[in-house]
């Protein structure tokens, strides 16, 4: 069997001033209904990939100074 990839709970893995914290309650304050909108609510024509999700990743990246074009090297 293999072990979990990720804790049950990341507070479990960070700090409580890690800079990942920061980015999720500033993106909670963000409107991200119209990415949302654009999907069916049966899950048909559903985003590969949370709009939410991308959104904390993008400002991170942003935040570290790096890349979040998508093919770029910056993301590795």
């Amino acid at each position: 069997m293999q072990p979990p990839l990720l804790p049950p709970d990341l507070r479990d893995w960070l700090d409580e001033d890690h800079l990942a914290w920061f980015v999720i309650e500033a993106i909670e304050e963000f409107e991200l209904e119209p990415f949302y909108a654009a999907y069916r609510a049966d899950g048909h024509g559903r985003a590969p990939q949370d709009p939410g999700m991308n959104a904390h990743a993008a400002r991170l990246c942003l935040l570290r100074g790096r890349a979040v074009v998508p093919g770029t090297a910056g993301l590795a």
